[in-house]
């Protein structure tokens, strides 16, 4: 079979090299699933003698996303070499590679953007490991759950379009770094926050209003078992003599005022969280 006066290999030969990138490529997915779902075991890795030099959790992250990278172009490269026959550019298609690097390109503009609103420890799992992460709702959030991930497709896609159309391979990494990725996703999404998982509730997601504002409500629960907080569905009612107390509100003061709690009657809080 022949493209553009070149020898294409049949598509069940690459069955073998595809199997083997599907390994070494998922080593990396795993690895950020686990990071996700296990952030308290991470950190007590991370801790350990032989890997404290590496820094803190978030650095550690940091630094095996490049290694990470690292590994995924070289199996990119890998594939072209030993599935394509070489590394040659020659024989492009004019039309996939323009349609590739714009797909490359925004793929990139996706990243760079996740990067610049949320900062490295933002990118790499600090809301898990301790870190304060503000809550974002800029671009590239205002438009994606997971701008990053879109981005890292996006990227693939385009990559291999532009240097590997019109063979049949093409379709074959992006094709599994796309079930990768999703995956991750889904497996991350359902991954115990660190905050919610000290209050006694499920997963949270970085952006969405409901989550939030369930992400805030037992935080300021779990902030009012510790006496520092009310919740938000308790009403305080004062006399008219004199302002409400610290102790007052946090139900261990006396007097006058008392404090009534009114979702028990269905009521709505008279002061809702969220944004």
């Amino acid at each position: 079979m022949l493209a553009r006066g070149r020898a294409v290999r049949p598509f069940p030969v690459i069955v073998w090299p595809l199997v083997v990138a599907a390994a070494i490529l998922s080593v990396e997915r795993v690895s950020y699933v686990w990071i996700a779902r296990h952030a308290r075991e991470f950190s007590g890795v991370c801790a350990r003698p032989g890997v404290r030099w590496l820094g803190e959790p978030v650095a550690v992250v940091r630094k095996l996303f490049y290694g990470f990278k690292a590994v995924q172009l070289s199996v990119f490269a890998a594939w072209c070499y030993f599935v394509g026959g070489s590394l040659a550019l020659a024989h492009l298609d004019p039309m996939a590679v323009a349609i590739g690097a714009a797909l490359l390109l925004a793929g990139q503009i996706l990243n760079v953007s996740v990067f610049y609103r949320l900062g490295m420890a933002g990118v790499f799992y600090g809301d898990r490991l301790g870190h304060d992460i503000p809550w974002c709702r800029a671009f590239p959030f205002s438009l994606l759950s997971h701008p990053q991930y879109v981005g890292a497709v996006l990227s693939i896609w385009g990559l291999f379009l532009a240097l590997r159309y019109p063979h049949p391979d093409w379709v074959a990494i992006p094709a599994l770094e796309t079930i990768y990725y999703v995956a991750s996703t889904l497996l991350e999404e359902r991954a115990p926050d660190s905050r919610l998982a000290r209050a006694g509730k499920g997963p949270r997601r970085r952006i969405g209003g409901r989550a939030t504002a369930r992400l805030r409500a037992a935080l300021r629960a779990a902030s009012a078992r510790r006496g520092r907080l009310r919740p938000s569905g308790v009403e305080c009612r004062a006399s008219p003599r004199g302002q409400m107390s610290r102790d007052t509100l946090t139900g261990r003061g006396s007097g006058s005022r008392r404090c009534t709690t009114r979702r028990a009657s269905g009521c709505r809080s008279s002061r809702s969280p969220g944004r």
